[in-house]
């Protein structure tokens, strides 16, 4: 499959006969390559329902972005869109008659959607703090020996009154079918259709990778998450730098994560962290800023419940501090 992405058929055939000695015909390879669902071709039906619905959308929103099209989970090249429509002369700002029942591909074969819509300030998850990303950035070396500045010791006032349930809580997340093995496949598939489209840690890759921790994190496997997530916050890093929503974002769901991991010391530093980030670049009005400061004051209750058990009954085998 990985020849696939930098060659052609007839080149994927030569090297293969060259470096194992496997014969097979160019039929014989398409029709598997078709019973696994990664034919290179693209029918005239679907590139024409793909140019109707890329078309409908630079008519009727021409200030966003261009959608991103996927064929049984990978992604279409946008110059193999823009050849189908010099080959049949459809000009780029005219809208396409609509679709008779015959011209549209079935249910689930096609999806789309805008790529910049799918960044949000919702869960990635967190690196520990020796990773490559943290201990390189001068911001986030911080997080161990920071004390809270004023205006985050106000919060600290504001929910100390509040009574403390014992609820983790919930930050909107990007709804997951319950099926992680198969949802799992696709997203990667698309994620590396992405990166060798666009190239790895570029802008259209991050709402796989955002969809990709969050369906690791909704089924428990913070490994694997964190892992996913450290490409997030990377690139998000190397595209908008440190001052931005988004690596702030990013940073709040980091801590998001550590407090469900339990390490609530952590937790409390990069949520207190991302909201000077999410108070500088988004606003206090905003989403993000108020979904960081609510799971922040749901951590800075906890820590101080737990500070307070640890003083009326010290145990050692008890680790509060989550690092």
């Amino acid at each position: 499959m990985e020849l696939l992405k930098d060659n052609t058929l007839k080149e994927v055939r030569q090297i293969i006969s060259k470096e194992t000695g496997f014969e097979a015909t160019e039929r014989q390879y398409r029709s598997i390559l078709s019973k696994w669902n990664v034919n290179k071709y693209i029918p005239r039906p679907v590139m024409k329902a793909i140019v109707r619905k890329q078309q409908a959308r630079r008519v009727a929103e021409p200030q966003k972005r261009n959608l991103v099209f996927y064929l049984r989970g990978e992604a279409v090249p946008e110059e193999k869109v823009a050849r189908f429509m010099k080959r049949e002369d459809i000009a780029p700002d005219v809208a396409c008659s609509p679709a008779s029942g015959a011209d549209t591909p079935a249910d689930g074969i096609l999806e789309c959607w805008t790529p910049a819509t799918r960044l949000s300030a919702e869960p990635t998850l967190g690196p520990s703090l020796s990773s490559p990303i943290l201990a390189t950035n001068g911001r986030f070396q911080t997080f161990q020996d920071r004390a809270p500045s004023s205006a985050q010791s106000s919060i600290a006032a504001s929910v100390t009154s509040r009574r403390f349930d014992g609820q983790i809580p919930t930050v909107t997340c990007s709804a997951v079918h319950p099926s992680l093995e198969l949802n799992d496949v696709r997203l990667r598939r698309q994620l590396s259709s992405l990166e060798a489209l666009h190239g790895e840690g570029s802008e259209p890759t991050l709402g796989t990778l955002h969809d990709l921790a969050n369906l690791l994190l909704y089924f428990g496997r913070y490994s694997s998450a964190e892992t996913i997530a450290r490409k997030h916050l990377a690139a998000c890093q190397a595209l908008y730098g440190d001052n931005h929503a988004a690596t702030g974002s990013s940073l709040s769901h980091f801590g998001y994560v550590m407090l469900y991991q339990g390490h609530t010391h952590i937790a409390l530093n990069m949520l207190l962290e991302a909201d000077e980030i999410l108070d500088e670049t988004s606003g206090p009005l905003s989403r993000p800023y108020l979904e960081n400061r609510y799971v922040l004051a749901f951590c800075m209750r906890l820590w101080a419940a737990l500070l307070a058990v640890r003083r009326l009954h010290y145990t050692p085998d008890i680790d509060i501090w989550g690092d």
